[in-house]
């Protein structure tokens, strides 16, 4: 050991002096191989080996690719907002979708606003415009499969959004037209996986015939009981198996595509189990009840 120490740092050949002046150095070179080698070795309590295998190692980092950052803790996340000094219409924004173009639209309390990440373009409502926006007041926004622009007014119907002419296409209600929209009140439009645009009205349930621009409407019959439960419809989502749920001011209604009936779901005080109060919460299965949540 003293001879292969001598070599490695370069040193003559030494008295029994020197020596003894080397023992330090060789304890301390020993001292920093162990911890070396003891910093090598993965010991874990369930583990027989202190080396962990492949397969360990591609579990692990599997699991840790897995593992969802939490961003609350970041110091990078930041938030930019956009209000009425950088040019939105208005600060009471209640809707949000992006389009084919990559644009942001936003609904709010006046007007419709298309952020392209630097400016805000503003839509509103002109009486003798006849291809502007149906209503200022914008509630429900969509873009669909084709990325098609739909927006939900509150008072304007239903309306879609031109790219090409940078105008809009207005659906509303006549009322010497059974295919008209129901109603110009709109709380809700959504697009289902057959690319069927459904829109919820104070008014009903419409679904749309994009060719002839004509509506089917489902509405509550008193004298039905499959039919819709409540008019005022506040929410529409498409479940794995086709069926569509339909949050009213009357219950929770799944509908059946094929045979266009409608299964209630109402509220019952002496039954614990039974749905409250409700709206649909269109992302999952989960009912935003005004008395807690319901699955």
């Amino acid at each position: 050991m003293r001879k292969q120490l001598r070599r490695v740092l370069g040193l003559p050949k030494a008295d029994r002096s020197f020596r003894h002046a080397l023992i330090p150095v060789c304890w301390f070179v020993i001292v920093l191989l162990t911890a070396a080698h003891g910093a090598s070795k993965t010991v874990t309590p369930n583990d027989k080996s202190p080396h962990p295998t492949a397969a360990q190692n591609t579990a692990a980092g599997t699991a840790a690719s897995r593992r969802p950052a939490d961003l609350t803790l970041s110091p990078y996340l930041k938030f930019r907002r956009l209000t009425t000094e950088d040019g939105l219409s208005s600060d009471q924004t209640w809707e949000l979708a992006q389009d084919k173009r990559g644009f942001m639209w936003f609904g709010t309390a006046d007007g419709l606003n298309r952020y392209d990440g630097a400016s805000v373009k503003v839509y509103r409502h002109d009486p003798d415009d006849p291809n502007s926006l149906g209503h200022n007041i914008v509630r429900a926004m969509i873009a669909d499969q084709s990325g098609v622009l739909w927006i939900g007014t509150w008072g304007g119907g239903l309306n879609q959004y031109d790219s090409e002419k940078d105008a809009f296409i207005r659906y509303q209600h006549d009322p010497d037209n059974p295919h008209s929209l129901s109603n110009n009140t709109v709380r809700t439009v959504y697009g289902d996986r057959a690319g069927t645009i459904w829109v919820g009205t104070m008014r009903g349930l419409n679904t749309l015939d994009r060719e002839n621009r004509q509506f089917t409407r489902y509405q509550h019959n008193p004298a039905d009981p499959n039919s819709l439960s409540n008019n005022r419809v506040w929410s529409v989502v498409e479940d794995s198996k086709g069926f569509l749920w339909i949050g009213t001011e009357g219950g929770l209604n799944r509908f059946d595509p094929k045979t266009e009936r409608f299964i209630h779901y109402r509220h019952n005080p002496d039954d614990s189990s039974s749905l409250s109060t409700i709206r649909l919460d269109q992302s999952t299965r989960i009912v935003r009840a005004y008395s807690g949540l319901a699955r």
